[in-house]
This record gives C-alpha cells, sequence and structure tokens, in this order.
C-alpha cells in the first residue's frame, strides 16, 4: 500500500497546466484526453487506497482519502457515502 499511497501523493493536479497552442486542435484534444485520462487513474487509485485502508480499520487514513476525492470531485455521492 506504501507504493500506491506514494503514488497519489505525487500526483499534483493538471497534466501541463496553463499549457496551449494557437491552432493546434489535434494537440487540444489529446492533451484534454490525457488529462482526464491521468486523473480518472488518480481517483481510482485513491478511492482503492481508501477502500484498503477502511478494510484494515484505519479509519483516519481513508477519511483523508476521501476527503481529498471530495476535495477534486465534491459531487460524488458514494463517496459521501464512505
Amino acid at each position: 500500500m506504501g507504493e500506491l499511497q506514494a503514488a497519489v501523493d505525487r500526483y499534483a493536479g493538471d497534466f501541463m497546466p496553463g499549457f496551449n497552442l494557437t491552432n493546434a486542435d489535434p494537440f487540444d484534444v489529446w492533451l484534454r484526453d490525457r488529462r482526464e485520462a491521468l486523473h480518472r487513474q488518480w481517483l481510482g487509485a485513491l478511492t482503492s487506497l481508501a477502500e484498503a485502508y477502511h478494510a484494515r480499520g484505519d479509519a483516519a487514513h481513508a477519511e483523508r482519502c476521501y476527503r481529498r476525492i471530495l476535495d477534486a470531485e465534491p459531487w460524488r455521492e458514494e463517496t459521501h457515502r464512505a
């Protein structure tokens, strides 16, 4: 679980924030898709980590993970329930 926690902690937000090219629609599409894919990977890893902490009875670490998910996407009902 330590490696997954380290990977989740290294995620710093959007990939290449603020970067754009003029008249480069294919690049913009690729960049948007890549940002979304990385964000989804991070959310998935963070969810797995929260569930693992919860399963082993570590409520404090599980809550920290769930709160990070909600900071990113506050509309996630299943995370609120967890």
